[in-house]
């Protein structure tokens, strides 16, 4: 298999399906090693989920993918359970990760709506000391308070537009691995 794909360092892709291969000496070095469950459920180890999403992130949308996870051949008799447990892993990690952009969202939008509140409290003391006198340090102090109300709605502002983004792009690309089609081959 000296056939890599110098970008992805998978296969070329074969009928418009995108490949990425992982080769293990044990089925272990799949799993997470405290995990006690059986084998369809048990958490895939952080790094064949990162090695797998890795690759994945670097291929077309457009494309379906297939998971060849190699094995050697006295670990044969786990294949089915190997794959069940990777397809499972990845419904499930977009299903957190669906839940933490809505938590995202939830907090975000509490955090600007107290934001304002702050930010028209300030805005409002700002006018009333500005009302006060004409003097430069009454002044210094209303436009403080106005440099203020940036700073408070800044945070706010930057969850709503921003922050969600790498939450919704890993979301995305664990709904992408979610229908991944897995073969396991014992060799």
């Amino acid at each position: 298999m000296n056939d890599l794909d110098p970008q992805t360092g998978s296969p070329p892709p074969r009928n418009g399906v995108e490949r990425i291969e992982i080769q293990v000496r044990r089925v272990d070095d799949l799993f997470q090693s405290f995990d006690p469950a059986p084998m369809e459920r048990r958490r895939v180890a952080v790094g064949a989920d990162a090695y797998v999403s890795e690759r994945a992130s670097e291929m077309p949308e457009s494309r379906s993918f297939r998971l060849t996870i190699r094995l050697p051949e006295g670990e044969s008799g786990c294949c089915q359970a190997v794959e069940r447990a990777f397809q499972s892993h990845f419904a499930s990690a977009a299903t957190k990760l669906k839940s933490s952009l809505r938590n995202h969202f939830r907090v975000a939008w509490k955090t600007f709506f107290a934001a304002v509140v702050i930010a028209l409290a300030l805005v409002f003391l700002s006018q009333a000391i500005a009302g006060i006198a004409e003097t430069p340090l009454v002044n210094k102090i209303a436009n403080g308070l106005s440099i203020a109300v940036w700073v408070v709605l800044w945070r706010p502002f930057e969850m709503l537009i921003h922050d969600w983004r790498p939450i919704d792009r890993a979301y995305r690309l664990y709904r992408r691995l979610e229908g991944i089609e897995v073969e396991c081959v014992a060799e």
